[in-house]
């Protein structure tokens, strides 16, 4: 039946697929739904944005593309394989969420007014921060395991630096404030 637009549906219970193509004036709903083969697909393109959904529950993989005018959210979700990513950009910054449990990761990249990012490995007994805010740098490396802690902090008035391993025995400390340098061993 066309009106306005396009409207195709094939349905084929004896193969399990579910097939719709709307196409009306305002955008293109699509739909492929296969529950034998655990896919289902969603294409959704009104004129407002993008919409995408890809499940699949005998892969264990869920996927949403929502590209809206305000801007793109990304999920991709694999509890199989022990992943959960998020990718959100909005009109103000992006923040990304790699989530892997079964590695033990975690990694957070944000972004609004600077940049925020940590990397969790319990495993490996080590934690990344990276904060870079519009007034300056921020690093912390901490690894309780290998007996290292590390803070680059470079603020706008100067440097600051710590590597702190005990079980070498080591301490140092450059302090570079915009006075002069002091160091620390």
């Amino acid at each position: 039946m066309v009106t306005a637009g396009l409207f195709r549906h094939d349905i084929s219970p004896s193969a399990g697929l579910f097939r719709h193509d709307i196409s009306p004036s305002a955008g293109l709903i699509r739909h492929d739904i296969s529950p034998s083969a655990g896919l289902f697909r969603h294409d959704i393109s009104p004129s407002a944005g993008l919409i995408r959904h890809d499940i699949s529950p005998s892969a264990g993989l869920f996927r949403h593309d929502i590209s809206p005018s305000a801007g793109l959210i990304r999920h991709d979700i694999s509890p199989s394989a022990g992943l959960f990513r998020h990718d959100i950009s909005p009109s103000a910054g992006l923040i990304r969420h790699d989530i892997s449990p079964s590695a033990g990761l975690i990694c957070h990249d944000l972004v609004t007014a600077g940049l925020f990012r940590h990397d969790i490995s319990p495993s490996a007994g080590l934690f990344r921060h990276d904060i870079s805010p519009s007034a300056g740098l921020i690093r912390h490396d901490i690894s309780p395991s290998a007996g290292l802690f590390r803070h680059d902090i470079s603020p706008s008035a100067g440097l600051f630096r710590h590597d702190i391993s005990p079980s070498a025995g080591l301490l140092r400390h450059d302090i570079s404030p915009s006075a002069g340098l002091f160091r620390h061993d």
